[in-house]
Parts: structure tokens; C-alpha cells; sequence
């Protein structure tokens, strides 16, 4: 079942656009590892797994990160060529984050409290320009 799914990886050259049930993430408790290339959906995420550990999603279509996102076991977040202007509202304290990678995305106009990042090890953010 999907309860059992521990990493997915969409990648799909030629294809721009894509509807996809994000609430399908919600239910998939063990997921760790989570690659989204060559799409860009319309949304973010809404409740994903609070194992996740590995997020990679470019032009990811959301402002931010949702709030329901556990960071707790998060280690690698790259996120290319993103709309995100900010990483999360509020405080969230990410002990295990040691990558962000913001490359590209020319929407960011705040970083977060690398206070509540003790562990941050390469922070990217190659051409943004906000």
C-alpha cells in the first residue's frame, strides 16, 4: 500500500505541466526520500511523510513550504528554479538540515533563522537575485 512507499521519483522530460493529487502524499508515512524533475506542478505539498529526509523538487509552485512539513529528520532540501520566496513562516527547528539549495530561484526574498539550522553545511543560492 502506500503507506509502505519509502521514495518516489517523478521525472518526466516533455512534459510541463502535470495534475497531481497532492493529498496522495499525506498518506504515505514512510516516505524518505522524494525527487520531483522535468515537472511543474500546481502545487506544493500539504501533510508529506515526517520521515522525509531527502527533498528535491524543481520549480516547486509554492511560496513557501507547508506548514505541516515535519523537518525534524530532514537532511538534503534542494529546491532549483523554485517560486518559494521564503523557506517556512514561523519557526521550525531543522537539527539534522545540512543542505539547502535554492539555486536559481529568483522569487527568494528571505532566508530562514540558520539559528534553528545548527547543523547547515552548504547553503546555495547561485542566482537568486531578490
Amino acid at each position: 500500500g502506500k503507506e509502505k512507499i519509502e521514495a518516489i521519483f517523478l521525472d518526466m522530460p516533455g512534459i510541463t505541466e502535470a495534475q497531481w493529487n497532492m493529498k496522495a502524499f499525506s498518506k504515505m508515512r514512510k516516505l524518505r526520500l522524494l525527487k520531483i524533475n522535468n515537472m511543474q506542478l500546481s502545487e506544493g505539498l500539504e501533510d508529506p511523510s515526517n520521515k522525509l529526509q531527502f527533498l528535491e523538487w524543481h520549480f516547486y509552485p509554492s511560496k513557501s513550504l507547508s506548514a505541516g512539513l515535519q523537518v525534524d529528520m530532514l537532511v538534503e532540501l534542494h529546491m532549483p528554479n523554485s517560486s518559494i520566496e521564503q523557506l517556512w513562516y514561523g519557526y521550525k527547528r531543522a537539527n539534522n538540515l545540512e543542505i539547502i539549495d535554492f539555486s536559481n530561484s529568483l522569487s527568494l526574498v528571505r532566508t530562514p533563522d540558520f539559528t534553528s539550522i545548527p547543523n547547515l553545511k552548504r547553503l546555495i543560492l547561485e542566482g537568486c537575485i531578490s
